[in-house]
């Protein structure tokens, strides 16, 4: 696409847009896989857009049209509808190029500081071969679950007679997995570890079930801190000072009664309703696809955590730093492991004052740096005027509306945020959870029902909306706000 017909392209579309911190890298490994998926779920999934600026190349928005990513959840479904083994089979597929990741890393575990970058060469392009295939499935997880509430909700709503929201807050309680997400265990096993330090009981098989289970949980899009018994005991201990064993067991408790909650929820709700072959095919398929979206988030932070460690590991071999060789493309990286030949430092700071990344089905992928990155961004994110922000109730909380205090957040890990206060982001991802337990209720811009704001805030019994696309570009920090958990809506009672 020439800088003309991108421009024309955004203005043409509405937009998905995810921001965080990310890897040139990790998103050209995505994205170029994305624009390839249809290959596996067959609806085409070009063309995919992504900036990246500031030092390093690390804040990043996800740029995909809002079609591309609605019409492949309806596919998903259409598929399901004719034949339901196919959802199944697409993620055990999915499953399958998880486990191939895994097998590599092992590879990579047992030569990890013994061999050369040139000897880590056929390992790197092994884990590039099974990263990019988990990726042709992970476009699916891009929906999540938006077509539940677009298409199936309103058809279930119909079949019993409800408002559309009764409707969307029964089906969402009807479909949530009756098993605990991976979050939620991982919690439990946290929590237990620190229970079992205050009553200085043993910890070891305790701690090397976490560190087998969630070793990469200190992922994201752009890092990763490996976790160790040492690291993992300390953090444990720095919780018990600070909340002390009751606080951590009520904590627990209080995880606990949750989830007893939606389970009497769920179970309360089936003996009041009778359920049609059409409800019942739908629930099946929601709840196998909130259970798919948690094995993404786990595949995709394994994914990342393997390629952060082996960067990390041949920068420190060869004397670079981690944020340059994370700016290479997955092949630029891959020749330098066999040749040892480096990108060019402009090429590398052009990357890092700015790119607009340009993927498309069967083409190069294109680059704008520059003024043309920096034009493109702005013709995108000038591109929306509402302000009535407006999303779908992914968790009432058990009450008809909330009051309080925004705090918009974009970098969980470096920006302040204060218990009671309400979460305004993007999108949530693992590294908020620590905020959203803090948080009074919940506001994404992006999001479906399986969604990781809408799965956490279910477990956590918080108010939730989801998908209003412009919560973090109309409410600013320190707005006094209502959210009205009936119909979605936030109304702002006092600007900051």
């Amino acid at each position: 696409m020439t800088k003309q017909e991108v421009i024309t392209y955004l203005k043409s579309n509405e937009f998905d847009s995810a921001r965080a911190n990310a890897a040139f890298m990790f998103c050209e490994i995505a994205f170029g896989a994305y624009v390839e998926s249809d290959k596996i779920h067959h609806s085409p999934f070009s063309p995919s857009f992504c900036y990246l600026w500031k030092e390093d190349a690390t804040a990043f928005h996800q740029i995909i049209a809002r079609h591309i990513i609605a019409d492949t959840g309806k596919r998903l479904y259409q598929d399901y509808c004719k034949d339901p083994k196919t959802l199944d089979e697409k993620i055990k597929e999915h499953l399958h190029f998880e486990a191939g990741l895994d097998f590599v890393w092992q590879k990579y575990f047992k030569v990890r500081g013994k061999a050369s970058p040139k000897e880590l060469s056929p390992i790197f392009r092994e884990l590039l071969e099974y990263s990019i295939h988990w990726w042709y499935y992970g476009a699916i997880g891009e929906d999540k679950g938006g077509v539940i509430h677009t298409d199936i909700v309103p058809k279930f709503a119909e079949r019993h007679h409800l408002s559309l929201s009764d409707a969307d807050h029964l089906f969402n309680t009807l479909s949530h997995p009756e098993t605990k997400t991976i979050l939620n265990i991982e919690r439990e096993y946290f929590l237990n570890i620190c229970l079992k330090l205050s009553r200085k009981e043993s910890t070891d098989a305790l701690v090397k079930k976490y560190l087998g289970e969630f070793f990469w949980f200190k992922s994201d899009f752009y890092k990763a801190v490996e976790i160790t018994s040492a690291s993992l005991l300390s953090d444990a201990q720095k919780y018990l000072a600070e909340k002390g064993a009751e606080g951590i067991q009520a904590e627990f408790d209080a995880m606990q009664q949750n989830f007893a909650r939606l389970h009497e929820e769920r179970t309360s709700h089936m003996k009041d309703i009778v359920l049609t072959d059409e409800d019942k095919r739908d629930l099946a398929f929601a709840e196998k696809n909130i259970l798919w979206i948690d094995y993404r988030k786990r595949g995709m932070m394994k994914d990342f955590y393997y390629l952060v460690m082996i960067i990390t590991n041949v920068a420190q071999q060869v004397g670079m730093r981690y944020s340059e060789l994370s700016a290479y493309m997955s092949d630029e990286f891959a020749h330098f492991l066999e040749t040892g030949e480096r990108v060019s430092k402009e090429i590398i700071d052009q990357r890092n004052e700015g790119v607009f990344a340009v993927w498309e089905k069967g083409k190069k992928r294109q680059l704008f740096y520059g003024a043309d990155a920096h034009e493109l961004f702005k013709v995108y994110s000038s591109l929306s005027n509402d302000t009535e922000v407006k999303g779908q109730v992914a968790s009432r909380g058990g009450v008809k509306s909330v009051s309080g205090v925004v705090r918009i957040i974009h970098q969980p890990d470096t920006e302040v945020f204060n218990e009671g206060e309400i979460l305004v982001t993007s999108m949530t991802r693992i590294e908020f959870v620590p905020l959203m337990r803090k948080a009074k209720a919940i506001i994404t811009d992006e999001g479906g029902i399986a969604c990781h704001a809408a799965i956490v805030s279910r477990e956590l019994g918080l108010p939730c909306v989801i998908g209003t696309r412009i919560g973090t570009k109309v409410l600013k920090t320190g707005d006094t706000i209502e959210i009205d958990l009936e119909k979605g809506i936030v109304t702002i009672l006092k600007h900051a």
